[in-house]
């Protein structure tokens, strides 16, 4: 086989790697705005001081619904993290390429934040055009 196959399969493969494993977009902000999927909707705004307000809404079973609301401190760019103090709840949000993720670490949130059979496990929105912030994330503030 000569050199220019073997760099030609190698590049083939690179691609083909890349194209497959989701990769996180570390240029990537996590932009204001609320953005739904299904009946699950999460809304965001990036405060002054790095840090981000979030509202989330995750449907569940049975008409069950795990609600959390709080400021997410920046681990990196397009990295959040919400750490309730008074327990092990760890809520990971971060953006990838054309979606927010937000992520139970632990699955430990749904105890504090979540009835019964509920969960929030991992939740993703397509970034695409955000819509309206409605009151949601700004109740009982």
């Amino acid at each position: 086989m000569n050199t220019t196959r073997v760099a030609s399969l190698f590049l083939l493969f690179a691609l083909v790697i890349q194209c497959t494993v989701p990769v996180q977009a570390d240029w990537l902000e996590v932009p204001d705005g609320r953005r739904v999927s299904g009946q699950d909707s999460i809304e965001v705004i990036n405060l002054l001081d790095g840090t981000l307000k979030f509202a989330l809404w995750a449907a569940g079973r049975d008409d069950l619904a795990c609600r959390v609301r709080g400021v997410a401190k920046k681990q990196g760019p397009g990295v959040y993290l919400y750490e309730e103090a008074s327990s092990q709840c760890v809520l990971r949000i971060f953006a990838q390429a054309d979606r927010l993720v937000a992520e139970d670490q632990g699955d430990n949130c749904r105890t504090l934040y979540c009835p019964q059979t509920a969960s929030i496990g991992v939740r993703s929105f397509v970034l695409g055009k955000p819509m309206p912030l409605t009151g949601q994330i700004n109740e009982g503030w």
